[in-house]
């Protein structure tokens, strides 16, 4: 209930007016108040949580207040910027489950949408999200469901998919990354 009702200020003036020492606040009747106080704040135009909702500095109900403009994101390759928290695009977090996800924003996944495909997307997280492995020795990120590698199209920097060394055997340089978990960077290796 504490993180319910902003500013806390609604909170203590309710609690203030017409105070009553022997309420029970951990009674289903005094829940019920503060849900009653809060669904009336809201029908005046206040900002609250919704009732029997979770709610943070960052979303309401699991959702971001600010709905970021990534859904269909391409995934290009940029100059390194040095991560300041995690407020940057470029910083990125390997989920156990092998899922690449945006730091800034986790509910969106690294995904690639079809076999040999430019650009790689960032959208939201599913069931169906992209799984990723990355093989140290040879710098290969790959889509674990095709065996595709990760690849920077040179032409305009879009990353996607392609065979892993084309098929021939041939060293990508294009298809070599080095991955820092530790910051969250996946760096091209390609010169």
């Amino acid at each position: 209930i504490g993180g319910m009702i902003w500013p806390r200020g609604f909170v203590a003036a309710a609690a203030f007016w017409n105070f009553n020492a022997s309420t029970d606040p951990s009674s289903s009747t005094f829940v019920q108040s503060i849900y009653d106080l809060n669904d009336d704040l809201a029908s005046r135009g206040s900002l609250v949580c919704p009732t029997n909702c979770s709610c943070d500095q960052l979303t309401a109900c699991g959702e971001p207040y600010v709905k970021p403009d990534w859904n269909g994101g391409k995934v290009t390759m940029q100059a390194c910027v040095l991560p300041e928290g995690s407020s940057s695009s470029q910083v990125f977090t390997f989920q156990d489950n092998g899922t690449i996800i945006l730091e800034s924003n986790s509910s969106l996944c690294m995904t690639q949408t079809a076999s040999e495909t430019y650009p790689l997307l960032l959208e939201p997280c599913d069931a169906n999200s992209t799984v990723w492995s990355h093989n140290a020795t040879t710098g290969w990120l790959t889509d674990t469901s095709t065996e595709e590698c990760m690849d920077v199209r040179e032409s305009d920097g879009f990353v996607g998919t392609w065979e892993c060394g084309s098929g021939s055997g041939i060293d990508q340089s294009n298809q070599h990354f080095a991955v820092d978990k530790e910051s969250g960077l996946i760096v091209s290796l390609d010169s």
